[in-house]
């Protein structure tokens, strides 16, 4: 009997041990050593939803990750003058809401038929470009025919033509050839009459060989003005001897009284031969203000 007694006792003692304390009992334990951390009891379904602090899911949490993982694609083709496909080509995705260069920018290459596929793109409006050295794009928006643009899901073409070249021989009074002159071609017009909204800047360019020769390639189709000399950025820091001169216009004249040059797509214009005039260039110094200041 005494023995079943120890035992009914020490199983009393257990059952205390294991029960769920009291309320009373926590609160207790927490005046006296600090608040205590709530005890929250969770299913098992319940810790899958809310993850490990318990918390169920708010529905901006659900709506923003179920947008960063919807993604979609961009399919399309690149092709040259003839239809031909263009292949080993790389396609950038560019979001029109930031610029070339963007993190968010995505690419692909184009296949042996020209076909390419560009994926994991968040929805929105998307402006498709690509290189290829001595081609031009048919897309012109400095003349108002727009970049080529779409959607994921939507499907594209990217057509490709030819660029012009313009090549000449730029000379000193004496006939002699100058070395290492800027050669710059800016475009006018295009074959259409559409004015160029592009400053000088945007312009192509090349310095001329030890025969004085310059060849400038890839060209848009368009009525061009040629010009040699002045400063450019075009050769990181090895600045032309001429940089500081006013720009010679071809033949040999001013801005104002320039010949203009046609380019084709796909041809040479040979003969843009320009004397130069040698012209200390000038400066001019302003200040711009916004309408605050004024």
């Amino acid at each position: 009997m005494k023995v079943k007694a120890v035992l009914a006792s020490l199983s009393c003692a257990l059952l205390l041990l294991a029960a769920p304390r009291s309320t009373n009992a926590r609160a207790q334990d927490a005046s006296a050593g600090g608040a205590a951390s709530p005890q929250t009891s969770q299913t098992p379904a319940a810790r899958q939803q809310g993850g490990a602090s318990g918390d169920a899911p708010r529905d901006g949490d659900a709506t923003r990750k179920a947008a960063r993982g919807s993604t979609g694609t961009i399919k399309g083709r690149v092709v040259g003058d003839a239809g031909e496909p263009l292949a080993g080509i790389t396609v950038y995705a560019t979001p029109r809401a930031s610029g070339p260069g963007s993190r968010a920018q995505r690419t692909a290459i184009a296949d042996d038929e020209g076909n390419f596929t560009i994926g994991g793109l968040e929805p929105g409006l998307y402006t498709l470009g690509t290189f290829l050295p001595g081609y031009v794009p048919e897309t012109d928006p400095q003349t108002g025919r727009p970049d080529v643009t779409v959607r994921p899901g939507e499907t594209a073409t990217i057509h490709l033509v030819r660029g012009g070249v313009i090549t000449g021989a730029v000379t000193d009074a004496q006939g002699e050839p100058l070395v290492a002159v800027s050669v710059r071609a800016y475009r006018v017009h295009d074959l259409d009459g559409r004015a160029s909204s592009g400053p000088y800047a945007f312009t192509n360019e090349d310095r001329t060989d030890d025969r004085g020769v310059y060849r400038i390639y890839g060209l848009q189709p368009g009525v061009y003005v040629v010009f040699a000399g002045g400063s450019s950025n075009s050769f990181g820091p090895f600045a032309s001897p001429f940089a500081s001169d006013a720009p010679t216009f071809y033949p040999s004249s001013t801005r104002d009284t320039a010949a203009e040059v046609t380019v084709r797509s796909g041809q040479d214009t040979s003969g843009v031969d320009i004397r130069y005039r040698d012209e200390q260039g000038h400066s001019v110094t302003g200040r711009v203000e916004t309408p605050q200041q004024q």
